[in-house]
């Protein structure tokens, strides 16, 4: 392109997005006049996760932490390494165990090596596809998203369990067992994971944290439209 004289922009969300968020909404901003707008919310995704970096900053516990992508839509269990949801671990002060397992900065572990590692907390990224599906009722998903309720987001978190082996963990008995949407994978408002995977892995260090208050305010302040539905949720032990 370069060759030719095609102008283009090169954006990031997914790859690195620690490092590439802000940048990329600065882009934004230019492309369609709303530098103000870019400005502003750049300065609340800064404040937001510095103000995580600070908190983590001094303790000495880094919950060793299985990210599960997109939970059920292949045969288990794809994750990342130093990229991505990656990034959202490490810098929420958890250990991402796939930064240590994977070759690429994706890939998969099989059921084995997720229940060899016993990770202390597994969080599963979910949407909204088993709607799609030719048989939903067969397709274990994290149910989440704007037309997702609380009950049907914890219902299908809880089906994940299914898979062989999954009995073994040690996670979901002691309600580490989590689900966020998938999309912020590919999103600026990344920062929001970031914050509700901080509270979970840390609790005593964001007992003021509000999600529901923070996805209200992030929808009035930078979306056309308000907040519904349900992006996280937690798996209960019963026994």
């Amino acid at each position: 392109m370069d060759d030719t004289g095609i102008k283009y922009l090169v954006t990031d969300f997914r790859q690195h997005p620690l490092e590439n968020t802000t940048k990329s909404v600065e882009i934004f901003g230019q492309v369609f006049d709303r530098e103000e707008e870019a400005k502003a919310f750049n300065k609340n995704w800064t404040k937001v996760v510095e103000g995580v970096k600070e908190k983590v900053a001094n303790t000495k516990i880094k919950p060793r932490t299985f990210l599960w992508r997109a939970a059920g839509q292949a045969d288990c269990c794809m994750s990342f390494n130093k990229s991505n949801f990656a990034e959202f671990i490490d810098v929420a002060g958890g250990e991402n165990i796939g930064d240590s397992l994977l070759d690429g900065e994706e890939g998969s572990l099989t059921p084995e090596k997720v229940i060899e590692q016993q990770p202390e907390y597994i969080i599963a990224t979910g949407g909204s596809w088993a709607a799609k599906a030719d048989k939903p009722q067969a397709v274990p998903h994290a149910s989440l998203g704007y037309a997702t309720s609380q009950s049907d987001a914890e219902k299908t978190l809880a089906g994940l369990l299914k898979t062989p082996g999954f009995d073994q963990l040690e996670a979901p008995k002691e309600n580490h067992f989590y689900s966020i949407w998938h999309q912020y994978y590919d999103s600026p408002f990344n920062y929001l994971a970031i914050e509700q995977i901080a509270q979970w892995l840390h609790p005593d260090l964001f007992t003021d944290l509000d999600m529901q208050q923070e996805l209200k305010e992030s929808h009035e302040e930078f979306l056309p439209f308000d907040s519904s539905g349900t992006f996280f949720a937690q798996y209960k032990n019963s026994n």
